[in-house]
Parts: C-alpha cells; sequence; structure tokens
C-alpha cells in the first residue's frame, strides 16, 4: 500500500490571509444610504407619513 500525500493547504491559507481583510474593509464602507426625492406634485402629507412609519433604513 502506498502512502496517501499531504495536503497542500498554503494556496488555500494565502487566499484567507488575502481575503477576510478584504472583505473586513468591505463591510465598513458598505452603509445603506435612502436618498429622499422631491417630485413636482408629489403629496407632502404622503410622503411624511410614509417616513414617519419607521420602516426607512438611514
Amino acid at each position: 500500500m502506498a502512502a496517501s500525500p499531504d495536503l497542500d493547504i498554503t494556496p488555500f491559507m494565502n487566499l484567507m490571509i488575502v481575503l477576510v481583510p478584504v472583505l473586513l474593509l468591505g463591510m465598513v464602507f458598505s452603509q445603506v444610504r435612502m436618498i429622499e426625492l422631491n417630485f413636482p406634485g408629489q403629496d407632502t402629507a404622503v410622503h411624511r407619513s410614509s417616513r414617519s412609519s419607521g420602516w426607512w433604513l438611514r
């Protein structure tokens, strides 16, 4: 019976060393933003009531 070769995990470890900081930095700089658009003729009472309902992300 031949001995099985050892698994070389060096490329995988190199990938993790690069990928983890990149993903963590991406999480820091990606934030949910809301842009309020006021179009001409838009009913402002409806806009105010939807804003106070609390489902907007800021």
